[in-house]
């Protein structure tokens, strides 16, 4: 990405959202998420706006699952209002009893990596 290409992507962002023009730029933040090899081009950003980026730690393993749990929760949980899961439930009940709680575990990751 260059500077051009990251200037107008922010300013397309800012007056999408109703900004007045005197608003842009006060209160704007970006968040800009780059691979270890794209640090030559986050340095060029930076020094054609003359302004440096604060650094953030990527997020933690443990953070990047629980939201991935949450996420597929939150579709499970409307899954069961919107389906009619009971032709499942017996099937679902007899692989817990023969699986236990990994049978659940395994379902999670297979939804995680759709």
């Amino acid at each position: 990405t260059s500077l051009e290409t990251y200037a107008h992507r922010v300013s397309w962002v800012v007056q999408s959202r109703g900004k007045s023009s005197e608003q842009r730029g006060s209160s704007t933040t970006s968040v800009v998420l780059h691979g270890a090899h794209q640090i030559r081009r986050v340095r060029e950003i930076e020094k054609g706006l003359n302004q440096r980026m604060d650094k953030m730690p990527p997020p933690s393993e443990e953070s990047l699952r629980r939201a991935a749990v949450n996420c597929i929760a939150r579709e499970l949980s409307m899954a069961v209002t919107q389906y009619d899961v009971e032709a499942f439930a017996d099937d679902a009940k007899g692989q817990l009893e023969l699986h236990g709680p990994r049978i659940v575990a395994a379902a999670l990751v297979l939804l995680e990596r759709r």
